[in-house]
């Protein structure tokens, strides 16, 4: 019994999708004095906030590959890591925001301990799958919180759109999370109906994953909704 190169992938994807709404598509930063003002944001968390989606780039080439290297993720995360620490704490919006940046360090950690358990380790697997059930939750509470601090702002209505989590996005990590606590209950007692359960559910999760905003639409709707 063993967690699927699928699952790995898709946890890879989604994760960096939702943690602070952060996938990004490939450019660079606007350099635009003048970005923000008309939304609300102002320029200064503008770039900033755009500095984080665009650091996440290459997160859209995770979702796109199912045997990608957990290593090669960590690495990738590294710049999104750095743009979030950069968020301004003491900015209400951008603070709140921020609450997420941890997750992103704990996924890449996460993502590893995926890579030993692929690789046959049982204990590995039981670890794994229950941490990551842990994060999800993390994920959807954390998305949650900020989605409401951006609704209770006084940013325009299109900004706003631009920078809340996608409905479907929290969707497909709920319908992880149902998968995954099949998936522990499998590891734990050796049940082939529960492991043939959760992979129904995961594989399901993996079609509707694709229906979820990439990051290069994500970081067209911010600066769409937010310049």
């Amino acid at each position: 019994m063993h967690v699927t190169g699928r699952v790995r992938s898709m946890l890879t994807a989604l994760t960096a999708c939702l943690a602070l709404a952060a996938c990004g598509g490939d450019g660079g930063s606007t350099g635009n004095a003048t970005a923000g003002q008309g939304s609300g944001l102002g320029p200064e968390r503008y770039e900033a906030l755009d500095a984080v989606y665009v650091a996440a780039a290459a997160f859209d080439v995770f979702a796109e590959d199912e045997d990608a290297d957990p290593r090669d993720f960590a690495e990738a995360a590294q710049p999104t890591i750095e743009a979030c620490d950069a968020l301004d704490g003491e900015d209400e919006l951008l603070a709140e925001l921020k609450r997420s940046c941890p997750l992103v360090t704990e996924l890449t950690e996460q993502l590893l301990k995926f890579s030993d358990c692929a690789e046959g380790d049982p204990d590995a697997c039981v670890t794994a799958v229950s941490d990551g059930r842990a994060i999800m939750r993390q994920i959807i509470s954390l998305g949650r919180r900020s989605d409401g601090v951006v609704n209770r702002s006084e940013l325009s209505s299109a900004c706003k759109q631009g920078l809340v989590s996608p409905p479907a996005g929290y969707d497909v990590i709920a319908q992880y999370g149902r998968g995954f606590a099949y998936l522990q209950r499998a590891l734990r007692t050796g049940s082939e109906a529960d492991n043939a359960t959760a992979q129904s559910i995961l594989t399901a999760a993996g079609a509707d994953a694709k229906r979820v905003p990439s990051g290069k639409q994500l970081l067209a709707a911010f600066r769409r909704g937010c310049a």
